[in-house]
Protein backbone atom coordinates (compact mmCIF):
# COMPACT_ATOMS: atom_id res chain seq x y z
CA UNK A 1 0.00 0.00 0.00
CA UNK A 2 2.94 2.23 1.18
CA UNK A 3 4.44 1.85 -2.40
CA UNK A 4 0.78 2.23 -4.42
CA UNK A 5 0.40 5.46 -2.17
CA UNK A 6 3.92 6.94 -3.17
CA UNK A 7 3.39 6.21 -7.04
CA UNK A 8 0.00 7.94 -6.70
CA UNK A 9 1.57 10.75 -5.14
CA UNK A 10 3.59 11.02 -8.09
CA UNK A 11 1.22 10.60 -10.48
CA UNK A 12 -0.70 13.30 -8.87
CA UNK A 13 2.27 15.77 -9.55
CA UNK A 14 2.22 15.12 -12.97
CA UNK A 15 -1.52 15.27 -14.15
CA UNK A 16 -1.92 18.31 -11.41
CA UNK A 17 -1.64 21.26 -13.87
CA UNK A 18 -3.93 19.87 -16.65
CA UNK A 19 -7.55 21.84 -16.80
CA UNK A 20 -10.49 19.77 -16.61
CA UNK A 21 -13.89 20.17 -18.37
CA UNK A 22 -16.47 17.93 -17.13
CA UNK A 23 -18.40 15.35 -19.07
CA UNK A 24 -20.93 12.90 -18.89
CA UNK A 25 -19.04 9.64 -17.70
CA UNK A 26 -15.87 10.74 -17.55
CA UNK A 27 -12.92 13.82 -16.78
CA UNK A 28 -10.73 14.68 -19.71
CA UNK A 29 -8.43 17.76 -20.10
CA UNK A 30 -9.08 20.51 -22.52
CA UNK A 31 -8.76 20.33 -26.25
CA UNK A 32 -5.19 21.09 -27.62
CA UNK A 33 -3.83 21.60 -23.80
CA UNK A 34 0.33 21.26 -23.42
CA UNK A 35 0.79 20.12 -19.99
CA UNK A 36 4.37 20.15 -17.90
CA UNK A 37 6.10 16.56 -17.76
CA UNK A 38 8.58 15.25 -16.02
CA UNK A 39 11.34 16.97 -16.59
CA UNK A 40 9.71 20.22 -17.29
CA UNK A 41 8.86 19.15 -21.42
CA UNK A 42 5.63 19.95 -22.67
CA UNK A 43 2.72 16.91 -23.39
CA UNK A 44 0.42 16.76 -25.76
CA UNK A 45 -2.55 15.56 -25.21
CA UNK A 46 -2.79 12.44 -26.16
CA UNK A 47 -0.37 11.89 -22.99
CA UNK A 48 -2.35 14.23 -20.89
CA UNK A 49 -5.08 11.49 -20.94
CA UNK A 50 -3.32 8.64 -20.43
CA UNK A 51 -1.39 10.78 -17.24
CA UNK A 52 -5.57 10.53 -16.59
CA UNK A 53 -6.52 7.30 -16.93
CA UNK A 54 -3.44 5.81 -15.36
CA UNK A 55 -4.50 8.01 -12.43
CA UNK A 56 -8.01 6.59 -12.44
CA UNK A 57 -6.91 2.71 -12.99
CA UNK A 58 -4.57 3.72 -9.85
CA UNK A 59 -6.89 4.64 -7.58
CA UNK A 60 -9.28 1.64 -8.44
CA UNK A 61 -6.32 -0.87 -7.68
CA UNK A 62 -5.50 1.13 -4.31
CA UNK A 63 -9.13 0.47 -3.42
CA UNK A 64 -9.23 -2.93 -4.01
CA UNK A 65 -5.64 -3.59 -2.41
CA UNK A 66 -7.36 -1.92 0.56
CA UNK A 67 -10.16 -3.92 0.90
CA UNK A 68 -8.22 -6.94 0.19
CA UNK A 69 -5.62 -6.14 3.31
CA UNK A 70 -8.81 -5.35 5.67
CA UNK A 71 -10.64 -8.94 4.53
CA UNK A 72 -7.14 -10.74 4.87
CA UNK A 73 -6.80 -9.11 8.89
CA UNK A 74 -10.30 -9.02 9.88
CA UNK A 75 -10.40 -13.39 9.15
CA UNK A 76 -7.70 -13.74 11.70
CA UNK A 77 -8.68 -13.92 14.84
CA UNK A 78 -5.75 -13.26 16.71
CA UNK A 79 -6.04 -10.12 14.84
CA UNK A 80 -9.46 -9.29 15.18
CA UNK A 81 -9.46 -6.79 18.37
CA UNK A 82 -6.55 -4.52 16.31
CA UNK A 83 -8.87 -4.33 12.85
CA UNK A 84 -11.79 -3.18 15.26
CA UNK A 85 -13.88 -6.33 13.89
CA UNK A 86 -15.20 -9.10 16.00
CA UNK A 87 -15.31 -12.90 14.34
CA UNK A 88 -18.32 -15.76 14.59
CA UNK A 89 -17.01 -18.31 16.69
CA UNK A 90 -18.11 -22.25 15.13
CA UNK A 91 -20.89 -23.12 17.22
CA UNK A 92 -19.82 -26.23 19.51
CA UNK A 93 -21.95 -29.47 19.24
CA UNK A 94 -22.46 -32.50 21.29
CA UNK A 95 -24.26 -35.24 20.86
CA UNK A 96 -25.59 -36.78 24.39
CA UNK A 97 -26.57 -40.16 25.28
CA UNK A 98 -25.51 -41.02 28.63
CA UNK A 99 -28.53 -43.78 28.71
CA UNK A 100 -29.82 -41.74 31.89
CA UNK A 101 -33.28 -42.41 30.70
CA UNK A 102 -33.57 -43.79 27.51
CA UNK A 103 -32.29 -47.15 26.60
CA UNK A 104 -29.34 -48.24 24.05
CA UNK A 105 -30.25 -48.53 20.10
CA UNK A 106 -33.03 -45.62 19.48
CA UNK A 107 -31.91 -43.83 16.54
CA UNK A 108 -32.02 -40.32 18.35
CA UNK A 109 -29.91 -38.71 20.70
CA UNK A 110 -31.17 -37.78 24.36
CA UNK A 111 -30.14 -34.58 23.95
CA UNK A 112 -27.68 -32.34 21.92
CA UNK A 113 -25.90 -29.19 23.41
CA UNK A 114 -24.98 -26.53 21.12
CA UNK A 115 -23.14 -24.00 23.05
CA UNK A 116 -24.75 -23.52 26.45
CA UNK A 117 -28.11 -24.36 24.95
CA UNK A 118 -29.60 -28.08 25.59
CA UNK A 119 -32.34 -29.56 23.12
CA UNK A 120 -33.82 -32.32 24.77
CA UNK A 121 -35.54 -34.95 23.01
CA UNK A 122 -39.29 -35.52 23.78
CA UNK A 123 -39.86 -37.45 26.63
CA UNK A 124 -42.76 -39.74 27.30
CA UNK A 125 -43.61 -41.28 30.70
CA UNK A 126 -41.33 -44.65 30.71
CA UNK A 127 -39.42 -46.17 33.19
CA UNK A 128 -35.42 -44.90 33.33
CA UNK A 129 -34.12 -47.73 31.03
CA UNK A 130 -36.95 -49.49 29.88
CA UNK A 131 -39.50 -49.29 27.45
CA UNK A 132 -42.30 -49.47 29.45
CA UNK A 133 -44.91 -47.06 30.44
CA UNK A 134 -44.95 -45.85 33.87
CA UNK A 135 -48.53 -46.94 35.41
CA UNK A 136 -51.89 -44.81 36.28
CA UNK A 137 -53.10 -43.28 32.87
CA UNK A 138 -52.40 -39.94 31.48
CA UNK A 139 -51.56 -38.32 35.76
CA UNK A 140 -49.23 -41.14 36.35
CA UNK A 141 -46.99 -40.56 32.58
CA UNK A 142 -46.82 -37.01 33.38
CA UNK A 143 -45.70 -37.73 36.65
CA UNK A 144 -42.89 -39.69 34.99
CA UNK A 145 -42.66 -37.56 32.12
CA UNK A 146 -41.54 -34.68 33.93
CA UNK A 147 -39.62 -36.85 36.21
CA UNK A 148 -37.86 -38.00 33.37
CA UNK A 149 -36.84 -34.77 31.39
CA UNK A 150 -35.23 -33.82 35.63
CA UNK A 151 -33.26 -36.73 35.18
CA UNK A 152 -31.86 -35.72 31.73
CA UNK A 153 -31.45 -31.94 32.55
CA UNK A 154 -29.51 -32.95 35.57
CA UNK A 155 -27.35 -35.43 33.67
CA UNK A 156 -26.10 -32.77 31.37
CA UNK A 157 -25.27 -30.11 34.13
CA UNK A 158 -28.88 -28.09 34.20
CA UNK A 159 -32.35 -28.28 35.98
CA UNK A 160 -36.12 -27.44 35.80
CA UNK A 161 -34.42 -23.92 35.99
CA UNK A 162 -32.59 -23.43 33.05
CA UNK A 163 -35.88 -24.53 30.50
CA UNK A 164 -36.96 -21.87 28.42
CA UNK A 165 -39.42 -23.33 26.06
CA UNK A 166 -41.48 -26.92 26.47
CA UNK A 167 -43.68 -28.19 23.89
CA UNK A 168 -46.70 -30.90 24.94
CA UNK A 169 -47.96 -33.52 23.21
CA UNK A 170 -51.37 -34.94 24.20
CA UNK A 171 -53.18 -38.16 22.57
CA UNK A 172 -56.07 -36.62 24.08
CA UNK A 173 -56.41 -32.93 24.34
CA UNK A 174 -59.24 -33.06 26.40
CA UNK A 175 -56.67 -34.79 29.22
CA UNK A 176 -54.90 -31.27 28.77
CA UNK A 177 -56.22 -29.98 32.53
CA UNK A 178 -55.10 -32.98 33.74
CA UNK A 179 -51.73 -32.73 32.60
CA UNK A 180 -51.42 -29.29 33.64
CA UNK A 181 -51.99 -29.80 37.31
CA UNK A 182 -49.00 -32.02 37.15
CA UNK A 183 -46.82 -30.16 35.20
CA UNK A 184 -47.45 -26.70 37.71
CA UNK A 185 -45.66 -28.61 40.46
CA UNK A 186 -42.28 -28.85 38.76
CA UNK A 187 -41.97 -24.92 38.02
CA UNK A 188 -42.18 -22.04 40.11
CA UNK A 189 -43.27 -18.88 38.79
CA UNK A 190 -40.96 -18.68 36.23
CA UNK A 191 -42.84 -20.46 33.59
CA UNK A 192 -40.51 -21.55 30.36
CA UNK A 193 -42.97 -20.69 26.83
CA UNK A 194 -44.84 -23.61 25.97
CA UNK A 195 -46.93 -25.02 23.16
CA UNK A 196 -49.52 -27.73 23.30
CA UNK A 197 -51.45 -29.79 20.83
CA UNK A 198 -53.20 -33.28 20.28
CA UNK A 199 -51.66 -35.64 18.63
CA UNK A 200 -53.04 -38.69 16.83
CA UNK A 201 -51.14 -41.57 18.35
CA UNK A 202 -47.87 -41.17 20.42
CA UNK A 203 -44.88 -43.49 20.36
CA UNK A 204 -45.41 -46.56 22.62
CA UNK A 205 -49.00 -45.61 23.03
CA UNK A 206 -48.22 -42.53 25.39
CA UNK A 207 -50.61 -40.42 26.79
CA UNK A 208 -48.23 -37.40 26.67
CA UNK A 209 -44.96 -36.40 25.27
CA UNK A 210 -42.80 -32.87 26.27
CA UNK A 211 -39.96 -31.79 24.44
CA UNK A 212 -37.93 -29.12 25.91
CA UNK A 213 -35.22 -26.40 25.55
CA UNK A 214 -32.68 -24.85 27.97
CA UNK A 215 -30.28 -22.38 28.44
CA UNK A 216 -27.07 -23.41 30.38
CA UNK A 217 -26.44 -20.81 33.17
CA UNK A 218 -23.21 -21.69 34.70
CA UNK A 219 -20.85 -23.91 33.55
Amino acid sequence: ISSLRREYQLLSCNCSDIPFRRKTRMYEPEPNVMVAGLGGTGQPRGDALRCVRNKASLEIHMTRTALSVVLCLTSLPSLSGLTGCTTTPTPSVVFLNPGTVLPDGLPFSEAVRVDNTLYLSGMVGITPGTMQLAPGGIEGESHQTMENIRLTLEAHGASLEDVVKCTVMLADISEWGTFNEVYKTYFTDRYPARSALGANGLALGARVEVECIAVIQND
